[in-house]
């Protein structure tokens, strides 16, 4: 169906609607980065890491204390003058959840315990934690909570309150980075300079990786969709590890920023894979990276920047729980809402200086997803997303430079023929399948102002215009006027085969029903008129006719609000008013 801008704006640009919250694929350009509405009263915006807990409470750990966000205020968790001792470290580097609600805290000076259910925090005493940086937790079972810090791999007990260190050697003494248990409950462990190791729980064995970077650090860790394994490295970029269970054929890729269409930077903080748009988000130093999760063998890196007030250090990335990103950089907390649609903003640039007009008066996607533009009133334009291309025309003889042609108000490109038809002030241009350019359709009934044109699959087009409005054959010869009074018809919707709806501008809504077959002696076929006054409709002005995915009409009017049908009687819609839709002036 097409979409008629005449009807709905005139604007001084072109505004795509680009449906993320509903698609496998969003356009990684579209994303909008907002900060929290709360980011005034957060009173340190350095952010370290984010965490959701099981009630959907987002945890902020800054270099200045823990906050937790309800969605409209901030709870802080800090020590301070009046309660000193309330956690070992202000700086907050690390945070996880497990099953029975309790919060661990890790700081650059040990480790603390928020009990959710009755707010009370204690501090780890175990030596093993004292001055002793924090950088990552992994609940792993009830009586595993494993640590990585800066003096090795620490596993704390937290139903007898001890800890020990991991008995590996490797692991021992070292800077552990980032951990994870993926898919198939195998922990991995990322190191500062020691590089990759994996352990069994099953077979209780630990498996050392080959060296993957010069420096073989391995900092960030994460599990996509597909089982792949994602590690962020500290300056040397973002490696893909496949066939990651078989050290004697893994499949290894690195990415940086000096590659085409790299990374934006190669120091890497976090990773995430956002399921809603099918898109993976590597936070770096310097803002963030995205790029689709294609089964193509090259990707290709978008980066993005949260905004000049937020930072580009992004050192945390989460979904929540509806699918949206948060983002903590050094500057603050931003997000991006997934499921709102993302608008795209094409001002017309080349338009507007060709044809001195940015004015949108109707729109179409064609078949090989171009997006067709009326532009004003003297010019179209045609832009093809996927090469960034746009092609301004102000004649219909492209060839010959013939034809001056005015406003364009309705497009439509034919699911039966691939003929893309252009409605116009003086009548109709049909562009024919394996044609290169669109001709005039010459009928001496079609010179009036096309305002809508609608395919009625297997017979034709319903056309609709100034005092006009009859029915158009696929091969464009033969056009049948319907015997209706001298208004002029704004819009027309095709219900079905049998039945399509006429929208005029001061005399409400005509029911056409349509005869197995048109000819001469199929003129009168009015079944029904609805309008103020036999009380069927709420305005007399019909701007817009719609067909949602319910088989519901939906009417459009100017002054009247919005009408929609709920029931069937007899063969007949009851139209009734939808008063929570504002009137449309």
């Amino acid at each position: 169906m097409k979409f008629n801008a005449s009807r709905l704006f005139s604007a001084l640009s072109v505004i795509l609607l680009l449906f993320s919250a509903g698609n496998t694929y969003a356009d990684i350009r579209d994303f909008r980065f907002d900060q929290i509405p709360a980011q005034s009263t957060l009173p340190n915006n350095e952010i370290l890491t984010l965490m959701q807990d099981s009630d959907g409470f987002i945890w902020i750990a800054t270099k200045g204390g823990l906050y937790k966000y309800d969605g409209y205020d901030i709870k802080e968790y800090r020590s301070n003058l009046y309660n000193p001792d309330l956690l070992s470290d202000n700086w907050i580097s690390a945070l996880a959840e497990d099953d029975n609600k309790q919060l661990y805290i890790g700081t650059k000076d040990g480790l603390n315990i928020l009990n959710k259910k009755n707010g009370e925090v204690r501090q780890c005493t175990d030596p093993l934690f004292r001055h002793n940086y924090i950088a990552y937790i992994l609940p792993v079972s009830e009586h595993e909570i494993w640590t990585a810090t800066n003096r090795g791999l620490i596993v704390y007990d937290p139903l007898t309150n001890q800890s020990a260190k991991i008995d590996f050697k490797p692991l021992r003494n070292g800077a552990v980075k980032g951990m994870l248990i993926d898919s198939k409950g195998e922990i991995w462990v990322g190191t500062w300079n020691k590089g990759l190791f994996r352990y069994s729980p099953r077979k209780q064995k630990w498996t050392k990786y080959p060296q993957l970077t010069p420096s073989n650090s391995v900092h960030v860790l994460f599990e996509d969709s597909r089982g792949r394994l994602w590690a962020g490295t500290f300056g040397e970029g973002l490696v893909l590890i496949e066939n990651q269970y078989d050290t004697t054929n893994l499949k290894v890729s690195r990415f940086t920023s000096d590659m085409e269409n790299g990374l934006s930077d190669n120091f890497i903080y976090a990773i995430i894979e956002n399921p809603k748009t099918n898109t993976l988000w590597v936070g770096t130093r310097k803002g963030i990276s995205i790029t689709q999760m294609l089964d193509s063998p090259k990707i290709d890196w978008e980066k993005r920047y949260p905004s000049p007030l937020m930072g580009n250090d992004v050192d945390a990335l989460i979904n929540d729980r509806q699918g949206n990103i948060w983002i903590g950089s050094l500057s603050g907390v931003s997000y991006v809402n997934i499921s709102e649609p993302g608008f795209r903003s094409n001002p017309l640039t080349e338009a507007t200086n060709v044809l001195k007009s940015a004015s949108a008066t109707s729109i179409m996607v064609d078949n090989n997803g171009r997006i067709w533009t009326g532009v004003g009133s003297n010019g179209i334009s045609i832009f093809d997303p996927r090469t960034g291309k746009e092609e301004i025309h102000h004649t219909f003889d492209w060839s010959r430079k013939k034809h001056t042609f005015s406003m364009v108000p309705c497009m439509l490109q034919s699911e039966t023929t691939g003929d893309i038809l252009l409605g116009t002030v003086n009548g109709i241009y049909a562009q024919k399948k394996g044609m290169h350019a669109p001709n005039k359709v010459i009928n001496p009934n079609l010179t009036f102002k096309i305002l809508d044109i609608n395919e009625i699959k297997t017979k034709g087009y319903l056309v609709c215009g100034t005092h006009t409005a009859g029915f158009l054959d696929f091969d464009l010869k033969n056009f049948h006027k319907f015997n209706i009074e001298n208004y002029e018809y704004s819009c027309g919707i095709v219900y079905n085969e049998k039945i399509c709806f006429i929208g005029s501008s001061s005399n409400g809504i005509f029911r056409i029903d349509l005869p197995n077959k048109f000819d001469t002696s199929h003129t009168d076929i009015i079944s029904h008129v609805y309008n103020i006054e036999n009380g069927r409709i709420c305005s007399d002005n019909i701007t817009d006719l719609f067909l949602d995915s319910q088989h519901r009409l939906w009417v459009a009017t100017d002054g009247g609000g919005c009408a929609s049908t709920t029931a069937r009687q007899t063969g007949l819609f009851q139209l009734t008013p939808a008063w929570t839709f504002p009137p449309i002036l």
